[in-house]
């Protein structure tokens, strides 16, 4: 049987080494004893080692902290709504075409009856003769009839008339459209005046001539 080697330090005094008498470096025997564990200068000198407990940094709670919208934030938010440049067909936009045309009425009655005034009371005709119903259904004919010719020409040559200026529309179509779409105003006219009404049912305000030639006042910001 071999001899057992064994390790021994250099100086006693000097403390731990790495090849000092102590498991698990330079054991100076197979089993230590009590002794050994007292007065051993190794690692048996030094006490058995001992480790600190690791704490999982996981398992510690850390406040959670949550950001709310700033009010002033909230109101730059932009709305929904209708794209730039879509015309918006409401209540507003028929109430406008309907003082659009009173306007014009207004404006163009007044001047014919102004111009029919002056002419009969220059030609001495009697009041008496415009109480005749005849005559007198026979003069509102005519100031309808004239009152359509005035808004047409306007239209046709501007593409808008007085009334239509005022409250900002205007028709966007070719000359042959819009004089097309004035000549379908009698009709649309003519039944009690039905085909007018039925810009009030129309989800786009649209009467019968407008529907006809698909052509109707739209709101334009600078004329």
């Amino acid at each position: 049987m071999e001899k057992e080697i064994q390790f021994r330090p250099i100086n006693p005094g000097l403390g731990f080494h790495p090849f000092s008498d102590g498991l698990p470096y330079a054991p100076t025997a197979k089993s230590p004893n009590t002794a050994g564990l007292q007065s051993g200068s190794g690692a048996y000198s030094a006490g058995p080692a001992t480790f600190a407990k690791k704490t999982s940094t996981n398992l510690i709670k850390r406040p959670v902290t949550v950001v709310m919208p700033r009010p002033e934030l909230s109101r730059t938010l932009p709305q929904a709504g209708p794209a730039p440049g879509v015309p918006i067909y409401g209540l507003g936009y028929l109430f406008r075409r309907l003082f659009a045309y009173g306007l014009d009425s207004f404006v163009n009655v007044g001047l014919c009856l102004a111009g029919l005034s002056l002419s009969l009371w220059k030609e001495g005709v009697p009041r008496n003769l415009l109480l005749n119903p005849t005559v007198f259904l026979l003069g509102l004919l005519f100031l309808c009839v004239l009152n359509w010719a005035l808004i047409a020409a306007q239209e046709v040559l501007f593409r808008t008339s007085l009334g239509k200026r005022v409250f900002g529309l205007a028709l966007e179509g070719s000359t042959a459209a819009i004089f097309m779409r004035a000549f379908f105003y009698i009709p649309s006219a003519a039944f009690f005046g039905f085909g007018l009404f039925w810009g009030v049912i129309d989800p786009r305000r649209r009467c019968w001539h407008d529907l006809i030639t698909d052509l109707q006042p739209t709101e334009v910001a600078h004329l």
